[in-house]
């Protein structure tokens, strides 16, 4: 007669103990081990869970049975000045009568009560801090801390008797457990040779204690636990698990590893009332906070122990996989078992016998066995199936989710017989990274057909861990009637509980599995890298023959963390943790599921560059969120969530984050790039009906423009920079020369007299039109710097658009509007007549390839700048610290060799340019230097431009009228001119303090890689050279000023300080036009901009305080006095008004340059915050 394999699961008895050790034991769950024969019809009965009435933890004490807790007669809960604990408990035994005593049927009524009577409950949180309850089990949580006098407060610390989850653990918090089960399903047998104590979901530091001695330790809550107890066992035994604090274990882990950290140390900003540590311990990462969860580091047992009792051998567990393609003919089916066979050096003696419901034939090949520790043995054998025998499973919507229920039965040599049970499918599973022309594909074939996933992420059903079986029924329901073919199990939760991977099965949803690593760097020693291949072991071999599970991946988003440097860990330490990663990622996670034959996609993190990632070095690539690898997570929080438009086009978007329904009326604002075409042809048709009107006012610099012309198509271009027929001789860089030279060629065709060489102006309609026409035209480049400006990513936990608003429709219009429309940009060139619509949007396409990471194509198109324009030689210094902190940053990540080629390639580029531009003008480049830098000029132009010289000769011109002196600076001449009372201030001094006002932005650039700061400092830097330069033009706010319209949008609240700017700017450019016809478009159109710009960002405008507004609304009637009132009330002060718009502008500009460089070194403190 064959004997049976007993598999015991142990009855608790009592789970109340309190340590008075100065150890940090906290939890002691003591179980009664009667031996039991394990009843097949009721292997899926469960421990009945009921509450306990509870006054406080004295009362409650005081009301146990004495037969189940020996507690003195006079007991009561008492604590010492200092919160030390004075009183003692101890468990002897049970009573089932007690236990029917204190709890009652319902696992809700603690819950309901203390909705119910939040007043009394208040009282009871006074004396024992917060009570948690969660349907599986009842926890009463003593924070010594919480109970002296001077802290017994629970709102003054945080503790919400309707919000459980605002507590912390400090010092010693004791966890109270209390579990009850009919001892009529349990009988006695007599014990075998071998004994196994099994533990599962032991959470997460503690001592194991057998019939009173020690005989391990756990650490790792996702891991299978085997003791063995054979020499010990007893008919009646004990087990005590003692577990350690998480928080202070976390802590003292660390604090074990110092000087060594592991990033990050403590939550980041968006986890509010976290506990630190976390990545210290194998326990689900989310318990100590998430940014969607509490902070609940809770500590326990959540699955129940088990006793293996045999004679030779059992099987211990098993996993099948299938190794042929869906379309062979015959099918593959490996079956694995794990056989506890201990202190044997030979293989166990038995057979292992599979059998199928529903029923299907095969023929088996001899199992082979392999030794795995000393306890254990592996077997393999493979089963060869016909296809047409298999009913195969099928995602839902394509085809039935048929499975197999598969029983592998152990039939030892001594006709010992253990069984186990596996539900199985019948399915293949292939991830395609195959190449393409811009990087490699990322999708995955089922059963060989394409699959398109619709899918979503999925986080731990709750705070704490029990009984999740309704919440999966429910919850994957919804997500097949939401029509989603694959949900994500995110690695900083949990491995889920079986039932949620049978009830995927049943339904037909796919599975990509993380190992449990998040957002985190972990240590690389020995032990722990063992615990975890022994982990991953476990999991492969508990949940890999389930169909669902479709793909694994080592981690969620450290790769990215490191690849980004998300916490800024310093360049010296970074490749220590990049050895870490690998050590763990590689060498550990992808070598386990390598051994152990996985048959299912594996990646090494989420996201990552799939295959690129893997041959990167360390396993890190270089941007993880490359939309052209691999997989990618998107977040975006604030855009039009029906804009379809704006989703990332990725390969495969495997986690997002976004907005729900927008509301109606903001669906109204359905703007794509398209959309802010048309809005920008809208205003150039404007801008063609004004060319239409020849008898407008033009500027010199019309005839200045028809000049170069007329010199770059007449003459040879070794005398371009020497032409001075007219006064208005050629002062731009080569590749604008280039420019006009283009533009003569048509020019002579449509009028000869545009390239006439001639000492008089030439103004004929048709020239002015021509002119004003290739302005129109050349507008393009606004268009498309803007688009691009908009298409900026960020390598950051929120990996879509550093603009968080700009991928919705409505913020598409709006950066339409404030730069195409740009009211200064319109009157200067429009009007006035100049081309800085070509050079500013190559501004914009240089910001936004730089801050796409494009380093190549940004060094191409800055150096064409330099030499279009000679002006943004002002932000060259941006241009190279930048350039040069990205280069260093490769270095960092990459090595020497990377960084070098990197820094080769940026410089050939940077020399070619400058070789097409200035080869042919070799022999005249002092003329050409003499051309460019009119330092003769003086140090302001006619009318001052806005900046600090307006107020330093506004201050000497106050002192010379105080003086008696006469003063030459309000003559309206552009030259040379001395100061009466103020020192002249020479081109040197200029230069120095434009550098010295630089320096702030570019220590900041160096020292701080991110986004923000290299708009704040680009800024900052161009307003530099407008506030301190020498001669500057009021024009040349524009450098700062466009950029910064389209910068609002990255932080509204930046209104504060840009608005400021754009109302400084754009107004100070009004004085330009002053013939009467042309002001009556340029100031309607100057407050048309001002109340758009007003409308979009009014609750940020309302934020200001009192001053700000008033500059802002004092604009209209400044304006209206500067270009109108004063021609009728002060005719003969001509310079008055400029006078008054130029320092206006000043106190503008100069606020704005101090708020740009106030918020650029707070962004650390915020953060922090």
């Amino acid at each position: 007669m064959k004997s049976h394999f007993w598999n015991h699961r142990f009855k608790r008895i009592c789970s109340l103990r309190v340590s008075l050790a100065e150890s940090q034991t906290v939890v002691t769950d003591i179980f009664d081990l009667t031996l039991v024969e394990q009843e097949s019809e009721k292997l899926e009965d469960r421990f009945v869970w009921k509450k306990i009435e509870l006054q406080s933890v004295t009362s409650m004490l005081q009301k146990l049975d004495r037969s189940m807790y020996e507690v003195p007669e006079n007991f009561s809960v008492k604590f010492d000045e200092e919160g030390k604990y004075l009183g003692k408990v101890r468990c002897i035994g049970m009573n089932e009568a007690a236990v029917d005593q204190f709890f009652n049927s319902s696992p809700y009524a603690m819950k309901e009560q203390m909705k119910s009577n939040a007043a009394s409950m208040k009282e009871i949180f006074k004396e024992v801090g917060p009570v948690l309850f969660k349907q599986g089990f009842m926890r009463i949580e003593i924070d010594h801390k919480s109970i002296s006098k001077e802290t017994n407060d629970p709102e003054k610390h945080g503790y919400d008797h309707l919000r459980f989850y605002k507590f912390k653990m400090n010092r010693k918090t004791f966890i109270l457990y209390y579990r009850a089960r009919p001892t009529s399903e349990f009988g006695q047998i007599k014990p075998a040779k071998f004994a196994f104590l099994q533990l599962e979901n032991v959470d997460t530091i503690g001592e194991i204690i057998w019939n009173g001695a020690k005989i391990g330790n756990v650490r790792n809550s996702f891991r299978k636990y085997l003791f063995d107890v054979s020499k010990t066992i007893n008919p009646t035994n004990q087990l005590q698990i003692d577990l350690q604090g998480p928080v202070i274990a976390a802590k003292q882990a660390a604090e074990a590893q110092y000087p060594i950290k592991q990033y990050p140390e403590c939550p980041v900003s968006a986890q509010t009332n976290g506990q630190c540590h976390v990545n210290m311990l194998r326990k689900p990462q989310y318990s100590f906070s998430w940014d969607w969860g509490p902070s609940m580091p809770d500590s326990g047992i959540y699955d129940s122990p088990k006793l293996l009792v045999f004679d030779s051998s059992a099987i211990f567990d098993a996993k099948l996989q299938l190794l042929s393609a869906f379309s062979d003919d015959l099918q593959t089916l490996q079956v694995q078992v794990l056989i506890l066979h201990p202190n044997s050096e030979s293989a166990p003696a038995g057979q292992a016998i599979v059998n199928f419901k529903p029923a299907l034939r095969f023929s088996e090949d001899a199992m082979k066995f392999e030794k795995v520790d000393e306890n254990l043995w592996k077997g393999t054998m493979n089963l060869q199936i016909e296809r047409e025998e298999i009913n195969w499973w099928w995602i839902h919507g394509m085809g039935k989710q048929d499975s197999y229920t598969v029983t592998i039965t152990w039939d030892s040599s001594s006709s010992e017989i253990s069984s186990i049970e596996k539900q199985f499918g019948f399915r293949t599973a292939e991830l395609v990274q195959d190449q393409l022309q811009d990087g490699l594909s990322f999708y995955f074939k089922i059963n060989e057909k394409p699959v398109f996933m619709s899918g979503s992420n999925w986080i731990p059903s709750s705070s704490y861990i029990g009984d999740f079986s309704d919440y999966y029924a429910d919850n994957l329901q919804s997500a097949v009637d939401a029509g989603i073919k694959m949900l994500r199990v995110w690695g900083g939760g949990i491995y889920e509980q079986d039932a949620f991977y049978s009830k995927a099965n049943e339904l037909g949803l796919l599975i990509w599995q993380d190992f449990a690593f998040a957002c985190s760097t972990y240590e690389n020693d020995d032990d722990f890298l063992d615990s975890v291949a022994q982990e991953v072991s476990d999991q492969i071999w508990r949940l890999s023959s389930n169909p669902s599970i479709v793909a694994w991946a080592g981690n969620n988003e450290n790769e990215a963390a490191l690849a980004t440097n998300w916490w800024s860990i310093p360049d010296e330490e970074i490749y220590f943790y990049y050895k870490q990663y690998s050590d763990l990622y590689i060498n550990t996670v992808q070598k386990t599921v390598l051994s152990e034959g996985l048959t299912v996609p594996f990646v090494l993190s989420s996201p990552s560059n799939g295959k690129m990632s893997e041959n990167s070095p360390n396993g890190i690539a270089k941007n993880p969120y490359d939309p052209n690898f691999g997989d990618v997570h998107f977040y975006d929080y604030k855009s039009d969530c029906t804009d379809w438009t704006k989703f990332p086009k990725t390969r495969f978007a495997s986690e997002f984050g976004y907005q729900s329904v927008a509301k109606i009326y903001e669906n109204c604002f359905r703007m794509d790039f398209w959309d802010c075409t048309g809005i920008f042809l809208i205003f150039s048709g404007f801008k063609i009906l004004l060319a239409q009107k020849y008898d407008l006012y033009h500027s010199t610099d019309f005839d200045v423009h028809r000049n170069w012309l007329a010199i770059t198509n007449s003459k040879p271009i070794s005398e371009w920079y020497f032409e001075n027929t007219s006064e208005w001789t050629l002062d731009y860089p080569p590749f604008f020369a280039y420019f006009e030279n283009f533009l003569s060629k048509y020019a002579a065709k449509y009028d000869p007299l545009l390239v006439k060489i001639q000492k008089d102006p030439i103004s004929t309609d048709n020239v002015v039109f021509f002119q004003k026409m290739t302005v129109v035209f050349t507008d393009i480049t606004v268009l498309f710097g803007s688009y691009f400006f908009c298409k900026v990513k960020r390598h950051e936990k929120l990996k879509v658009t550093i603009f968080q608003s700009f991928n919705s429709r409505k913020n598409n219009l709006e950066v339409a509007f404030l730069i195409s429309c740009n009211a200064a940009l319109f009157i200067i060139d429009h009007i006035h007549f100049q081309y800085n619509g070509l050079i500013l949007g190559l501004l914009l396409c240089f910001l936004a390839a730089f801050m796409n990471g494009k380093l190549k194509t940004a060094a191409l198109v800055f150096s064409f700048l330099l030499h279009l324009k000679h002006l943004f030689l002002y932000v060259a210094p941006f241009a190279g610290i930048a350039f040069l902190q990205q280069i260093n940053s490769t270095r960092i990540r990459r090595g020497n060799k990377t960084a070098s080629l990197q820094l080769a390639f940026i410089a050939s580029i940077v020399l070619f340019v400058s070789a097409a531009s200035l080869s042919p003008f070799l022999s005249q480049l002092d003329q050409l230097a003499a051309r460019l830098f009119p330092f003769k000029r003086g140090l302001t132009h006619s009318y001052w431009a806005g900046n600090f010289w307006a107020i330093y000769n506004f201050v000497d011109l106050l002192l010379a009228r105080l003086f008696g002196m006469k003063s030459a600076l309000t003559s309206g001449l552009v030259g040379e001119f001395s100061h009466q009372v103020l020192p002249n201030v020479p081109p040197l001094a200029t230069f120095i303090l434009t550098f010295a006002s630089m320096i702030p932005a570019l220590v900041k650039i160096w020292t701080k890689s991110e986004k923000k700061t290299w708009i704040l400092s680009f800024c900052s830097i161009a307003l530099s050279s407008f506030i301190f330069g020498w001669h500057v033009h009021e024009k040349a706010i524009l450098l700062a000023l466009l950029p910064a319209s389209g910068f609002m949008l990255l932080e509204k609240s930046l209104f504060r300080i840009f608005g400021i700017l754009m109302v400084a700017g754009v107004s100070g450019v009004l004085p330009l036009i002053f013939t009467d016809f042309e002001q009556s478009i340029v100031i309607p159109v100057y407050i048309l901009y001002l109340l758009t710009t007003l409308y979009i960002f009014q609750p940020d405008f309302q934020r200001m305080n009192i001053i700000e507004k008033l500059y802002i609304i004092s604009s209209v009637p400044l304006v209206a006095f500067v270009q109108i009132w004063s021609k009728v009330l002060l005719p003969s002060l001509p310079f008055l008004p400029l006078l008054v718009q130029s320092l206006y502008t000043a106190l503008g500009v100069l606020y704005s340059f101090i708020l740009i460089n106030l918020e650029l070194f707070s962004v650390d403190v915020k953060k922090q915050e």
